[in-house]
């Protein structure tokens, strides 16, 4: 087994991949946003998944 030690990112790092996946340039990542994001990342379109989710990490 390989280790591979996790690259921290910077700041400008973290904000650039923040707009990247804020599509509508809103200042927030909304559902249908981070649905996009999960497709991208290989997680299928699984509903219940994508709301267990979106309501893990959503304060408002």
């Amino acid at each position: 087994m390989s280790s591979q030690k996790r690259q921290e990112l910077t700041d400008q790092e973290l904000l650039e991949l923040f707009n990247i996946v804020d599509l509508d340039h809103g200042g927030t990542i909304d559902r249908e946003e981070l649905i996009e994001l999960l497709k991208k990342l290989g997680f299928e379109d699984d509903k219940e998944e994508i709301d267990a989710i979106v309501a893990s990490v959503d304060s408002d």
